[in-house]
């Protein structure tokens, strides 16, 4: 609270009491105090004692006051006029208190949004409680609220919490019976169950959404949701099915003249092509997210960009120009708060690193991404991180620190219902058991993956390294009629991947030939 030494004017508070000067001061620059200048109290509880002494009506004033004179000056910041317009309700007529309530709500929502885009995550969410509790508040609001919130608490890499409060959202919309406000929350709960424990059901969810953006002619919205739901199917593995929604939003982008959306669709398309290996295709995409990626004033959106042109030039081989492209990603979503990318660039770094040889460098890397992850509640992160961490002490020779890696990674993709993960992570949980020398649990490893759903557009591949895995211990174990009925499904699941699979699998594969023609 301000306090000026003179007596009141238009814009100045009231004059202290004797007592209470003899423990205030001018500071020393101040030659001669004015009405504009303001009491420097010697100690918090001073200022607070004084602001008590006044009656609540009294108080209520002077904020309408210093509400009128700030607003009209622009001397304040919006959440500090909302407080003013609260604690100015004291003493206010019916009129007044209830233009001062829908001031605040005005005002709590510039605040938020403001907060928001500048990438002050956790002033953000604080905002948007005060704004969610304000009295006047409508039903359909609060669902955007929440929906806002899950937005801001996923962004922040808080997964869990933002599942959660898109529930919430989508419980209020049911019991709202508005058909706009429960799409809004059917397709925020999808998104915010990509990379949980929820994953699995993220594809139903963003499905709906879009035939009920469609149904309901938001096109907007139905481009949101086509772009998450393909991103879905894309890290679910299934490139093929991804593809014709991102083509869908692409469509909606190019008419709708947007160009934050549209250079989504186009990282969204570059991304999936890339996975599909249609290099030529992809290659179109790139030229203009180099440009956008120098020019977008939107960190987040700068760090997707340095993901997917990584990805690009991962896929072409160009590994040091993918881990410089990994580190730009790092650093935007740093700028930007964005905990969960900085987590999955650490992932991708710890990739590259281990295939430039630089074991060390990238077990700091997934150790980090690791930790992150675990703190996000991200489980996707957690699993390529434990998935890396694997594929360097493995190929340094640690096979027992590798073997407990794998298994770290199989809980979590079981975990999560994340049935092409944990196939994999089963897969080299049987590796390093062979490497080991444990035939028999190697064996077990296998036979129990091979009776869990599958899922996945490379699981041919996964299964062909099971088969092959599987013969190999069966042959060791003195088993050779068995083992070669798993040669035989191996080279059926290569036949139906259509080509070899990448090195880690190659040994086993060769070993279990070799073993059937001896």
């Amino acid at each position: 609270m301000r306090m000026w030494p003179r007596g009141p004017d238009e814009n100045a508070g009231p004059r202290l009491a004797p007592p209470s000067r003899r423990r205030v001061y001018f500071p020393p620059a101040m030659n001669k105090p004015s009405a504009e200048s303001a009491y420097v109290f010697t100690h918090a509880l001073l200022q607070r004692a004084c602001y008590e002494l006044m009656l609540p009506s009294r108080r209520g004033e002077l904020h309408r006051r210093a509400l009128e004179y700030l607003q009209g000056s622009g001397l304040a910041a919006p959440d500090e006029l909302a407080a003013h317009a609260l604690s100015g309700q004291a003493g206010a007529t019916p009129e007044e208190a209830a233009r001062l309530k829908a001031l605040r709500r005005d005002l709590l929502r510039e605040a938020a949004e403001a907060a928001i885009a500048t990438y002050s995550n956790e002033r953000g969410l604080a905002l948007l409680d005060d704004l969610f509790m304000c009295e006047g508040v409508s039903e359909g609001e609060r669902v955007r609220l929440l929906c806002r919130r899950a937005e801001l608490l996923n962004r922040m890499g808080r997964m869990e919490a933002a599942v959660t409060e898109a529930e919430r959202a989508l419980a209020t919309a049911q019991h709202l019976g508005d058909a706009l406000e429960v799409t809004r929350a059917q397709l925020m709960l999808g998104c915010c169950c990509l990379d949980t424990s929820h994953n699995a059901r993220a594809p139903g969810l963003l499905a709906v959404a879009v035939e009920a953006c469609e149904r309901l002619r938001e096109p907007q919205m139905q481009q949101e949701a086509l772009l998450s739901l393909a991103r879905s199917l894309h890290t679910a593995g299934r490139p093929h099915d991804a593809l014709p929604y991102a083509q869908r939003a692409l469509a909606i982008g190019q008419s709708s003249g947007d160009p934050l959306l549209l250079t989504r669709c186009h990282q969204q398309m570059m991304s999936i092509l890339a996975q599909l290996q249609r290099s030529d295709e992809a290659q179109a995409y790139v030229e203009p997210l180099k440009a956008a990626l120098e020019s977008s004033p939107n960190p987040g959106l700068r760090c997707a960009m340095a993901t997917t042109l990584a990805s690009f030039s991962h896929g072409q081989d160009r590994l040091e120009e993918a881990m410089e492209y990994h580190r730009r990603a790092s650093t935007e979503a740093a700028t930007a708060g964005l905990h969960a990318e900085v987590a999955r660039a650490e992932v991708n770094l710890g990739g590259l690193a281990r295939q430039l040889g630089r074991y060390n460098e990238g077990l700091k890397h997934v150790d980090k991404a690791a930790s992150m992850a675990r703190e996000l509640g991200n489980v996707r992160v957690l699993w390529f991180a434990l998935r890396n961490r694997y594929d360097i002490l493995d190929a340094i020779g640690d096979h027992r620190a590798a073997l407990n890696a794998a298994t770290m990674a199989a809980r979590v993709a079981q975990s999560a219902s994340m049935a092409w993960h944990y196939l994999v992570s089963c897969a080299q949980q049987a590796a390093a058991f062979l490497e080991l020398g444990q035939a028999e649990d190697a064996l077990d490893c296998v036979d129990a993956a091979l009776t869990a759903p599958r899922a996945g557009q490379y699981l041919n591949f996964v299964l062909a390294k099971l088969h092959a895995e599987r013969g190999c211990a069966l042959f060791r174990l003195g088993r050779p009629e068995a083992a070669r009925e798993s040669v035989r499904e191996m080279e059926h699941f290569l036949k139906l991947a259509g080509s070899e699979p990448d090195y880690d699998s190659q040994r086993w594969i060769q070993e279990a030939r070799s073993h059937a023609a001896a």
